[in-house]
C-alpha cells in the first residue's frame, strides 16, 4: 500500500509541476545574444510502461541548438526511481523504430528527494474549545538521476522518419521503458527539423 502511494505521489508531485509550468508540451524559441545561438527546447514526461516498476517516469527536456553552421541536438534527462533501488547502470538503450543504440550514462548526477505528509484529526478539549492534533505522520522519499543524451546527425535524420522511439534503463534487476510515438513525437520531430 505504502509503495502504490508513494507512485501516485510521485506522478502526482512531476504531473502537477508539468500542469502549472506553462512552457510543458510547447516548444521554447529563444535567441541566446551571449552564445550567438538560437535554441528550442520542449519538455515532456514519459511514465515507464513496466509495472510495479521502480523506475517510475522519465522526464525529457529537448534541447537544439544552432551556432552559426553548427547545430546540436540533446535531451536533459531526468530519471525517477525508488529511494531503495539499485543505481542506473553505465549505459541504456536507445531504439529508433526498430534500431537500437547502446549509449553510455556520462555526467549523472543523483538527488534524493523526499515529501512528508501529515494526518490531521480535529478534538474537543474539556474547555469545549476545538483544536486540531496530528495523528500520524508519513514519509516518502525517492531519488532522481539526472544526465544529457546526445543525438547525432545520423540520429536525428532517423528520428525524423521513424514512428516511435524508445528509451531503456536498468536499475539491478530491474528495467524502465519509456515509449515516445503521436503527438509527442509530433513535437519533437518539429523541434529537430527548427533549423
Amino acid at each position: 500500500m505504502k509503495k502504490i502511494f508513494l507512485v501516485f505521489l510521485v506522478l502526482f508531485v512531476f504531473s502537477s509541476g508539468c500542469i502549472f509550468n506553462s512552457s510543458y508540451g510547447k516548444l521554447i524559441f529563444q535567441i541566446d545574444s551571449y552564445r550567438n545561438s538560437e535554441t528550442v527546447s520542449l519538455h515532456l514526461r514519459f511514465p515507464t510502461q513496466e509495472k510495479r516498476a521502480i523506475i517510475y517516469s522519465v522526464l525529457c527536456d529537448f534541447y537544439a541548438e544552432k551556432r552559426g553552421e553548427k547545430k546540436q541536438y540533446k535531451v536533459f534527462t531526468t530519471v525517477v526511481r525508488s529511494q531503495g533501488s539499485f543505481c542506473l547502470e553505465d549505459s541504456f538503450f536507445r531504439a529508433i523504430d526498430e534500431k537500437k543504440y547502446q549509449m553510455a550514462i556520462e555526467k549523472n548526477r543523483i538527488q534524493l528527494h523526499s515529501s512528508v505528509s501529515e494526518t490531521t484529526e480535529n478534538v474537543m478539549l474539556t474547555d469545549s474549545t476545538k483544536t486540531t492534533i496530528v495523528t500520524g505522520v508519513s514519509t516518502e522519499t525517492w531519488k532522481e538521476e539526472q544526465f544529457v543524451i546526445q543525438f547525432s546527425d545520423t540520429q536525428v535524420a532517423e528520428l525524423l522518419k521513424c514512428e516511435q522511439f524508445s528509451l531503456r534503463f536498468y536499475a539491478g534487476s530491474s528495467i524502465g521503458t519509456i515509449v515516445v510515438r503521436n503527438s509527442d513525437l509530433a513535437k519533437i520531430k518539429k523541434l529537430l527539423s527548427s533549423f
